[in-house]
This record gives C-alpha cells, structure tokens and sequence, in this order.
C-alpha cells in the first residue's frame, strides 16, 4: 500500500481530469474566466498535468480576467505577432464581458 495521498494533490488530480474533459479534442489553448476558478495556482498545476497527458509543451498564466494555458508549439498566441496577440486580447475580454 503506498503513503497517504496529499488533499491537495487529490483535489489538483480532479481537477485535471476535468480540465481534460472541457478541452476539445485537436484544440492547442484553452482559457477560462478568472471568477469560475477556486484557485488559480491549481488549475494551472492541473493545467500542466493535461498539457502533459496531450504531449504539450505548455505554458499556463493568469491574469486579474482569466487563466490560460498553451501549447508552446502550436499556433495559438504565444507565436502571435503583436498586433494579432491584441486583437486575440480584445476577443478574450469582450467574452468575458470586460470590454475596457
């Protein structure tokens, strides 16, 4: 029988695995508003448990609007140029309903 398994390593499995469920099959980012996440420093453990699970090189952020996670390699903003990486901004922001 192996040792006692930590509650927040437990919570941080969970959260994980439902993190995998939300993210579409062939999809390279996912984002989520900030006021859905209990704690941010979490989900983005659990972020890079799934980024590892889908052969990522990920990366995992928040902000005072959302938390986020990519895969270095793909397409997604982190290989925007500035002017895409704004606009890709602007529609983050404007779903969330935060257009300032």
């Amino acid at each position: 029988m192996g040792g006692p398994i930590s509650l927040e390593s437990r919570r941080t499995a969970d959260l994980a695995d439902a993190l995998d469920e939300r993210i579409a099959a062939g999809a390279d980012c996912f984002v989520q508003p900030i006021g859905e996440i209990e704690n941010p420093e979490r989900w983005r453990r659990a972020a890079r448990i799934v980024g590892k699970r889908r052969g990522w090189k990920t990366s995992t952020g928040v902000n005072d609007r959302c938390v986020w996670m990519a895969d270095e390699r793909g397409p997604g903003p982190t290989r925007a140029d500035p002017q895409v990486a704004r606009r890709l901004e602007a529609l983050i922001a404007e779903a969330l309903g935060d257009e300032d």
